[in-house]
């Protein structure tokens, strides 16, 4: 499978005139992010800049930790949700039912919560991380082998039921308890981007048959691009996507409520009342 996912502008050749081609300088840098508990690693950020655009990306999970644009009066913001560090110190303690979980992420006031108030990540029982290895709602991270919820854990291929690993009872979540958001992925620096490898070994979190993944960051003027690319050796379900908490206004900004989203696609799959596809 291979798809694309984009922020910025594009432009399709219709039969009608086009702007001259500009071109913009694409510069990739690479530091040290931290290091993984125990010796198993150390995570490397990947710097991504343009003229327009700055993007930051770590080699754990994929994960964008900043994305930098600039507004029509020239000033830069960053407009995702992250955290400065790999692990974090700061746990927030459980709170009384009715009150808010209000992780600060990098400046950005994190409310998560539907029109009615109530939060359909967050549980009462669950304390969030300031860091990427502490419990915190994916951000930035790409996430698989599947998106989103399995009902129950369960699915059926080729005749043959799979049980996956519960991790939002009672259902499966992006990928299990382990998933692609939680693992060391292997970079290689591009001219205008980076590229992450990875290979999901056959049964892991359930899954059948081994799973060659590649994402692909590139930067192109005020593009981003990301292209999700993987091969399988047996039959097995595969939905990737990056998992972006933006808020366009920029790091200070309380909410996202006069936000507006327009989706190019031709249909969209509905989902129920606990948020598994129909």
């Amino acid at each position: 499978i291979e798809r694309s996912w984009f922020g910025g502008r594009s432009w399709k050749n219709s039969g009608v005139a086009c702007a001259p081609l500009t071109f913009h300088m694409v510069s990739v840098t690479r530091a040290v992010f931290g290091d993984l508990p125990s010796g198993a690693g150390t995570v490397e950020k990947f710097q991504l800049q343009s003229d327009l655009l700055k993007v930051d990306i770590i080699s754990w999970g994929c994960t964008i930790t900043a994305l930098e644009v600039k507004d029509r009066q020239g000033r830069a913001s960053d407009v995702v949700l992250g955290f400065p560090e790999l692990e974090g110190g700061l746990t927030l303690p459980e709170t009384a039912a009715g009150s808010r979980h209000t992780p600060q992420a990098r400046g950005i006031d994190c409310q998560l919560f539907r029109d009615d108030g109530s939060n359909p990540s967050l549980r009462r029982s669950e304390a969030l991380g300031s860091g990427y290895l502490q419990k915190q709602p994916y951000f930035g991270a790409v996430v698989g082998r599947v998106a989103n919820r399995i009902a129950k854990g369960t699915f059926s291929l080729d005749g043959k039921e799979y049980k996956l690993p519960i991790n939002r009872p009672p259902n499966s979540l992006h990928g299990g308890v382990r998933g692609f958001d939680k693992v060391l992925w292997t970079p290689q620096v591009l001219s205008n981007g980076v590229q992450f490898s990875r290979v999901s070994p056959d049964g892991e979190e359930g899954y059948p048959g081994e799973l060659k993944v590649w994402v692909t960051y590139t930067l192109d003027g005020g593009e981003l691009m990301v292209n999700y690319r993987a091969q399988a050796s047996h039959t097995t379900p595969v939905n990737l996507t990056n998992h972006s908490y933006f808020n366009l206004a920029g790091q200070g900004s309380s909410n996202i409520y006069d936000h507006e989203v327009t989706i190019e696609a031709d249909a969209f799959l509905p989902v129920d009342e606990n948020l598994i596809p129909t």
